[in-house]
């Protein structure tokens, strides 16, 4: 970081140099000079536009590089990820696009240096904070940066003042929790960034929800307790709230004593339930798994447990069933999958398998609950497969970006909040800024 400051300290010129006083900023692709505004609005959508860069492990106090491909470039999709020295006169094509001077990129990486010691120090001294995972040479298309931001937007100007989305489904946990790591994903500093407050007002809702619930539970379902549970572990050793470690603790017992209680030791809609079905138990595991890696205590049996429940509905072709291993479908073979690897079980006898059988069907859409499928199997195959994520991923922004509307968000059967949360969270893994996206 230092060297960073070294760098741009450099020359004594504006980020964007080349830029005159007054002028919008450009990126040149080659003999055409193409204005900011038009790159992000009006220039063609595909996937051939130019591809914004992060540091690796950034949180984000500054501006993407944008770099138009270059011709006769091997994979103009895949450049060397680099922060473009600001006194750099040579021929290349790539232009430093940004909304400020130098000066405010400066201010905000000494306020990240600033406040780094106090970030450490947050979290109580017996539980340690998440590590963010590895980014070096990711490349981020700018569309996706375009479809995210458009719709962070809208999530923060639709936010009520309790901090959820309105009436409906959308006031529910769960939707509240989803919101929140679509924040948390972005890569926008937690504490001091633009949503800051919009992800504080939510852990507020979150932490009254469950001092209203009976034994910590976030409902009216176990879906909304474990994306609530999720939520609170992602932003534990990010955000700077003392309202989290014990929210997130009481979350994390009431899984455990609910999958005690369960003969099947999975999950169901209600904490009480004796039944359980892979949806539900999915949630839980991968929340705990969450609350595992931010350093919350669960013990290895009730993961193991978890994981043997989603076994017990897995079919001998990889795919998973509801509450059996008949009828296999796409989404619930995407949780499955997913549960087993952030268990770190990728050796296992049928996650191959699974893998497989998403492979064959990566085509294959869910018309029901499309952005929850999307959701997941983002992750999926993210954690498989790298060529089976990219491929997927490339339809998967075609898609987000032609169904967008003109406000930011995605309309589905359970409000807007929900199937935007979801749809930018499908496209956050090209980020990778959340710890449970860890490999």
């Amino acid at each position: 970081m230092l060297e960073m400051l070294q760098n741009m300290m450099e020359g004594g010129k504006d980020v964007g140099e080349g830029k005159e006083p007054g002028k919008k900023p450009v990126v040149k692709q080659g003999h055409l000079t193409i204005p900011l505004k038009t790159m992000n609005a009006e220039y063609p959508r595909t996937l051939e536009q130019p591809v914004a860069h992060y540091p690796a492990n950034s949180r984000r106090p500054w501006t993407p590089t944008i770099r138009a491909p270059l011709k006769n470039q091997k994979n103009p999709n895949k450049p060397t990820p680099q922060l473009a020295s600001t006194s750099d006169t040579s021929s290349t094509p790539m232009k430093v696009i940004s909304r400020s001077t130098k000066h405010i990129i400066l201010t905000h990486t000494l306020a990240a240096l600033t406040l780094a010691p106090s970030f450490l120090m947050m979290a109580p001294a017996t539980v340690e904070a998440q590590s963010l995972p590895r980014r070096q040479n990711d490349v981020i298309p700018a569309q996706v940066e375009t479809i995210y931001t458009r719709g962070l937007r809208y999530l923060s100007n639709t936010q009520d003042a309790e901090g959820s989305w309105g009436g409906g489904s959308s006031s529910r946990p769960g939707v509240v929790g989803l919101c929140m790591l679509a924040f948390l994903a972005h890569g926008e500093d937690p504490n001091h960034g633009p949503y800051a407050q919009k992800i504080r007002k939510s852990i507020g809702f979150l932490v009254k929800k469950q001092k209203d619930g009976e034994d910590g539970f976030m409902g009216p379902q176990m879906y909304d307790h474990g994306f609530a549970t999720l939520a609170l572990a992602e932003c534990y050793g990010m955000v700077d709230d003392k309202r989290i470690a014990p929210a997130l603790k009481k979350a994390v017992d009431l899984i455990l004593k609910s999958q005690k209680s369960n003969p099947r030791h999975g999950w169901r809609y209600d904490p009480t339930t004796r039944t359980a079905d892979t949806t539900v138990s999915g949630c839980q595991i991968v929340a705990l798994l969450a609350a595992r890696n931010a350093g919350i205590p669960v013990p290895d049996a009730a993961i193991k447990k978890g994981l043997a429940y989603m076994k017990s509905c897995r079919s001998s072709n990889g795919s998973y069933g509801y509450t059996s291993k008949g009828s296999g479908r796409l989404t619930l073979t995407a949780i499955g999958s997913l549960c087993y690897s952030l268990a770190k079980k990728k050796d296992e006898a049928g996650y191959a398998k699974s893998t497989e059988y998403l492979k064959q069907n990566i085509r294959a859409q869910d018309g029901t609950y499309p952005f929850y499928f999307r959701y997941y199997m983002s992750q999926a195959l993210f954690q498989a497969d790298d060529d089976l994520w990219e491929a997927w991923n490339k339809d998967n922004i075609r898609l987000l970006s032609a169904t967008q509307l003109p406000d930011g968000s995605f309309a589905g059967n359970h409000g807007n909040a929900f199937s935007t949360s979801g749809a930018l969270l499908s496209l956050a893994l090209n980020y990778r800024f959340l710890p449970i996206y860890e490999k």
